[in-house]
């Protein structure tokens, strides 16, 4: 145990100067936070407030990457997805992609399957949600036999908690 001594003895004032220097800090620090948040809203979180299933939540992911969608930010979202995604693709392309849901499968022995979302563009984005359901038997197997017929480059990113790495192909 160490003792204290004369040396290394720390008073109560010394305490209450640096605890009151604490606080101005922590405070300028909310305030600052504060002010972020007028124009970033970095604490929001619009999925603490709704509860979407995985069709909802599909929905709401089409909407948002649609250029035109209801947000009228235009492509924006879109843009940060594919940045997001380490993928180069021209501002163009990303205007006039078409954003579809529960796209269909063919050309495959189990062309009944559904995508989720897929993003028709630069490159074939084809995302499946699964937030509280396990892939079905073959799932991933056939949707990555679907996307490579037409798309000669696809992506297949996880949209679920706990799943596979993003697929390229």
């Amino acid at each position: 145990m160490t003792q204290l001594t004369s040396t290394n003895a720390v008073s109560l004032h010394d305490l209450e100067i640096f605890f009151s220097a604490v606080g101005i800090r922590v405070e300028n620090e909310r305030k600052r936070k504060e002010k972020i948040d007028l124009r970033k809203a970095t604490r929001f979180n619009i999925f603490s407030l709704i509860d979407p299933d995985e069709n909802k939540l599909s929905d709401i992911l089409k909407d948002l990457l649609d250029p035109k969608g209801t947000h009228g930010q235009g492509a924006l979202f879109l843009q940060l997805f594919f940045k997001s995604l380490q993928i180069d693709a021209d501002p163009q392309l990303l205007v006039a992609a078409k954003i579809h849901r529960e796209t269909q499968t063919y050309g495959i022995s189990k062309f009944r399957r559904r995508i989720d979302v897929m993003i028709d563009a630069a490159v074939c984005i084809a995302m499946e949600n699964k937030v509280d359901s396990p892939d079905q038997e073959d799932q991933i197997k056939d949707y990555l036999e679907h996307l490579g017929h037409p798309w000669p480059k696809f992506l297949f990113p996880s949209c679920r908690p706990q799943g596979p790495p993003c697929l390229r192909g």
